[in-house]
C-alpha cells in the first residue's frame, strides 16, 4: 500500500495515527510504504516520530513518484498495487523511482 503525505498537511496528520495503527495490525499481510514530497527532511522525521509511523517512508524530492500515480495534492491517499499494476490513476512501476529512505 502506498501512502502519499506531507508533514504540513493537516488532513494527513488527522488520519495518520489511525493509518499507523492499521499498518501495525496488518504488518504480516500488507506492506505499507510512505511517499513524502514537498517537505524538508527534518520535518518529515518529526512527523514520523509524532505519529509513530512504523513503515518505511521515501523522500520524493522532485515529486516524480507522486506524478507517476497522478497524485496532485497532499492527502493520505493509499493505492493498492495488484499484480504490478496500480488500482488507480497512473501505471508507473515502483522500482523505476529509487529515492532515499527517510525512515
Amino acid at each position: 500500500m502506498l501512502v502519499f503525505s506531507t508533514s504540513w498537511c493537516t488532513r494527513c496528520a488527522q488520519r495518520q495515527d489511525a493509518l499507523s495503527e492499521l499498518a501495525r495490525a496488518h504488518r504480516d499481510e500488507v506492506v505499507f510504504v510512505g511517499v513524502a514530497t514537498e517537505d524538508k527532511l527534518r520535518d518529515v522525521q518529526r512527523y514520523l516520530r509524532e505519529h509513530r509511523v512504523g513503515y518505511p517512508v521515501v523522500a520524493d524530492d522532485d515529486g516524480a513518484i507522486w506524478r507517476s500515480y497522478a497524485v496532485r495534492e497532499p492527502r493520505p491517499w493509499c493505492w493498492w498495487p495488484r499484480a504490478g499494476r496500480c488500482c488507480g490513476a497512473g501505471r508507473a512501476g515502483w522500482t523505476r523511482h529509487p529515492r532515499r529512505q527517510v525512515a
